[in-house]
């Protein structure tokens, strides 16, 4: 799970990276996309402008994949 406060990326073993949106302490999920990492265990994020991040999630292998405005 990755966070900047107002964005929230997660990921889990059916290979979803899921965007979910943080507004008055409840989470709602906006998008997701399906990645080709088999047993995914790890995901960073870093965002390179407003409502664009890059994710990296790593398993048995690695991705890079871009989201931009959830």
């Amino acid at each position: 799970v990755w966070t900047d406060g107002s964005w929230v990326f997660s990921t889990g073993l059916d290979q979803r990276v899921r965007c979910w949106h943080l507004h008055q302490s409840k989470l709602i999920e906006r998008a997701h996309l399906i990645v080709s990492v088999p047993e995914p265990e790890a995901l960073s994020a870093r965002a390179y402008s407003r409502n664009h991040y890059q994710i990296a999630v790593a398993g048995r292998g690695m991705q890079i994949v871009d989201f931009s405005g959830c």
